[in-house]
């Protein structure tokens, strides 16, 4: 494999990054999480050597992950969401996908998508003497992760 070649020296960074909430730029995310994990078991037989001698398929786990935004950031997510239900107050049973892309000059993109989320719950607060600004973590499960298009569980079989 190729290793990447840097154009004057740059790499993806914050300021290239691109994330979308059910396909929607929001201006106030600062930070997102998402992570999956391939959980397999070792498989030992006879013999003195006591080494595996195979391994299972697994079981494909995406974790849960949260975004981190500003207070009217996670306001106007929670609206937008609130929209897809019956009722236009509910944001806890829609379901959507978080894209979060790196593009820079020079540098090939990468893009990570996020599928099938739903909001896992909500934190508030607020804090005196501080000069930051309000933010609120949001967690979110998900079923599913792919970067740029590829798996970490087993390809489909026929």
């Amino acid at each position: 494999m190729a290793e990447t070649v840097y154009i004057n020296g740059k790499a993806h960074d914050w300021g290239s990054t691109v994330i979308r909430v059910n396909g929607k730029a929001y201006e106030g995310i600062l930070a997102v999480k998402y992570s999956h994990k391939r959980e397999r078991t070792r498989v030992y037989g006879q013999g003195n050597q006591r080494k595996p001698i195979a391994v299972t398929g697994g079981k494909y786990n995406p974790e849960d992950g949260s975004l981190t935004v500003l207070k009217g950031t996670a306001q106007q997510i929670r609206d937008d969401l609130a929209r897809q239900s019956a009722d236009g107050q509910s944001y806890g049973d829609a379901r959507f996908p978080i894209t979060v892309q790196y593009i820079e000059d020079g540098v090939g993109p990468i893009k990570d998508e996020v599928l099938g989320c739903w909001i896992a719950g909500d934190d508030g607060g607020g804090e005196e003497g501080s000069a930051d600004p309000t933010k609120e973590e949001i967690p979110f499960g998900c079923m599913e992760i792919k970067k740029n298009g590829k798996t970490l569980y087993a390809a489909k079989r026929r």
